[in-house]
């Protein structure tokens, strides 16, 4: 293998870790665009959180042709021309890289057409190592932008090629196998197929820990271990593995073990991905019933995630959004479902007729105007918003006096339309513009999830309120 395809493969692996820790303008701030493509991605991408009426933008910056939109690439310092196969599959990682930075359910569905677009410019399978290596980087590219059945599928097709394909190339496909499997993992997980997600994610930990792990023996020049640190490994597919093993405990409501998987890797995880192990922490402590442990672990990801401020105590209510693009935005919007279960928590404490109730239930209500106007246009972090406000409204039902049954009724009316399924045009079996949908997909709750949404709506007086 040349060295200028390993230091392109590194690249990739660079940009996939920086588009799961969200630092997501790095991957355009190494890509020498042509001038004229680069005036086409930035109308695609002009609007905040919309693309409806951009069609004919998306199909210019993914069109049918051959012409190569990027020119060349920055690895390690080093400015390597890219031609065929390389501009067409960096230039794909960009425009996703830019689709998740904008994070909103009218730009996630443009990721069909990268796909296409991908599938169209697929190296040729067979013909020479080379080839077939970067098609396993298409396959695995697809993957990731494909959506739970489509992620694994994808996935499956790069391991069928490393099996058929690459067998003498031990080191790569060994990796790249464990790269196809986490992307298989992620995909069931979605699909809420824990079991299956969770077997995947073992597998990469167990063959990833002699040489991930801190602190690791030194490894000869040639060996596995050399090979997966060169790619990133680490920080690619092994940590987030652990990541996600520790969530799909705490989906299972096993809280103790999802902590004990984490501090079995105490120090493992540095900056972005300490938050993450922050925020599971977080809500393992909710499961047991321990706020203070909670509220400490919330301050740690609050402070990484804006820069040292304080968060303060429960019941503090500090106003902040999340504004379209921002940094982190998928960190500070899981960040901020937690915060809404202890604010609220804490309001649980307070009896109806003190005299800071009313002012209390106030602040929270500001609290969840911010929490929404962050969510709004995403479809996952406003289910996991439109369960809390639930939870809410019910517990707000049977507590408000004569003082604050108004400020049920105002948190209500401003919620009243996304609690209510409406995926689809009254009428017809059309799709409304993302950027249109209020309600939520019933469909997509799992179904400890289904189960309390259901409960906390049936609770609620919603005739009263009418």
């Amino acid at each position: 293998m040349s060295d200028g395809f390993k230091q392109l493969e590194r690249l990739n692996a660079q940009m996939d870790v920086w588009i799961d820790e969200e630092k997501y303008s790095k991957v355009e701030d190494v890509c020498a665009i042509e001038s004229s493509w680069k005036d086409h991605l930035n109308k695609a991408f002009k609007h905040e959180t919309c693309t409806s009426n951009k069609d004919e933008l998306w199909f210019s910056i993914l069109p049918n042709g051959n012409a190569l939109p990027i020119k060349s690439v920055r690895v390690d310092g080093d400015h390597i021309p890219v031609i065929n196969g390389w501009s067409f599959f960096f230039w794909a990682k960009l425009i996703r890289a830019k689709i998740q930075a904008k994070g909103t359910d009218c730009y996630y569905r443009r990721l069909d057409e990268l796909i296409a677009y991908l599938e169209r410019h697929l190296p040729t399978i067979g013909h020479d190592s080379n080839s077939t290596k970067l098609a396993v980087l298409y396959l695995l590219e697809m993957s990731a932008a494909g959506l739970e059945a489509d992620q694994r599928s994808f996935a499956e097709r790069a391991r069928r090629v490393l099996i058929e394909y690459l067998n003498e190339a031990k080191d790569f496909k060994k990796f790249y196998d464990l790269w196809a499997r986490y992307n298989i993992g992620v995909g069931y997980f979605h699909e809420t197929q824990y079991q299956k997600a969770v077997w995947e994610f073992s597998k990469i930990i167990r063959d990833l820990k002699s040489v991930c792990s801190t602190p690791k023996a030194p490894s000869p020049e040639n060996d596995f271990g050399k090979f997966c640190e060169y790619r990133s490994g680490k920080n690619l597919i092994y940590l987030p593995a652990i990541l996600y093993r520790a969530d799909i405990q705490l989906k299972l409501q096993l809280a103790y073990h999802a902590i004990k998987t984490l501090d079995d890797y105490p120090k493992e995880f540095e900056h972005y991905k300490a938050a993450k192990a922050s925020l599971i922490r977080a809500e393992a402590y909710q499961q047991m019933g321990r706020s203070t442990k909670s509220w400490d672990e919330l301050k740690s990801t609050y402070q990484f995630a804006w820069e040292s401020i304080d968060l303060g105590k429960p019941g503090d209510y500090r106003e902040f959004t999340v504004e379209p693009e921002c940094q982190k935005a998928n960190l500070k919007g899981r960040l901020m479902g937690l915060l809404s279960y202890e604010h609220l928590n804490h309001l649980k404490k307070k009896a109806p007729m003190e005299e800071s109730f009313v002012n209390q239930i106030r602040k929270l209500n500001k609290f969840f105007q911010n929490y929404k106007a962050s969510v709004v246009f995403q479809k996952t972090n406003r289910t996991g918003y439109l369960e809390q406000i639930a939870e809410y409204l019910n517990w707000l039902s049977e507590n408000v006096n004569n003082d604050s049954q108004f400020l049920l009724e105002d948190i209500y009316q401003q919620n009243r339309e996304g609690l209510l399924p409406i995926e689809i045009k009254p009428g017809t079996d059309e799709l409304s513009c993302p950027c249109k949908e209020k309600g939520i997909d019933l469909r997509r709750l799992g179904v400890e999830h289904y189960q309390d949404f259901y409960k906390n709506l049936v609770a609620l007086s919603i005739g009263d309120l009418q």
